[in-house]
């Protein structure tokens, strides 16, 4: 007992002269290495976290920050894209082109037809604050890119309909711009 603690207190000591960020802390590591019941399984625990500590916890913590805000940045400009194309569909609308608009959203739309995988990689990143990263969510998370996602699929739906309305393709259309816009100025806000 005293050496699996003497261990552990070491391992913090290591760990935050190195700068790393440590996340379990020597409570866990010492509930794991007590089990009660069986020594060798409270041996085998402890080794088990000394040994996933260091890949798991050991990580600068820099090297998160350097690698999501490419990854952030890089998904927030495939939105400004989901956007532009939304907009450049405006003529059709106007013009109640309703077979040109449904045709370039089923074909054409590279950056709203991967607007899913885009806004999961912003909101994964990690370099958007808590509030940004729920007020944004996904389809799972109710928030702005899932109003994004059913105003896409409401226009699309309305626009393979047999007599499509065009009060309600205009109100998809736009809420879909809306929340398009919404989700660009959170990330302009947070400089991404």
């Amino acid at each position: 007992m005293f050496y699996n603690t003497l261990v552990a207190v070491l391992l913090c000591i290591l760990v935050r002269s190195k700068g790393y960020s440590f996340s379990a802390n020597l409570r866990e590591i010492r509930s794991q290495s007590d089990l009660g019941r069986n020594r060798v399984v409270g041996r085998r625990s402890f080794v088990s976290a000394l040994v996933l500590a260091p890949t798991v916890a050991l990580v600068p913590t820099d090297a998160f920050a350097a690698s999501s805000k490419p990854n952030a940045k890089a998904s927030a400009n495939s939105i400004r894209e989901a956007l532009s194309e939304l907009q450049s569909t405006k003529p059709y609308l106007d013009k109640k082109k309703y077979d040109s608009l449904s045709s370039f959203l089923e074909n054409d739309a590279e950056y709203l037809n991967n607007f899913s995988q885009s806004v999961t990689s912003l909101v994964q990143a990690k370099a958007l604050s808590p509030d940004d990263t729920q007020s944004i969510g996904t389809i799972r998370t109710y928030g702005t890119a899932a109003d994004v996602q059913i105003m896409l699929g409401g226009l699309k739906s309305e626009l393979t309909s047999n007599d499509p309305n065009p009060k309600e393709v205009t109100k998809f259309w736009k809420r879909a711009e809306d929340s398009l816009k919404e989700i660009i100025l959170i990330c302009d806000n947070a400089s991404i």
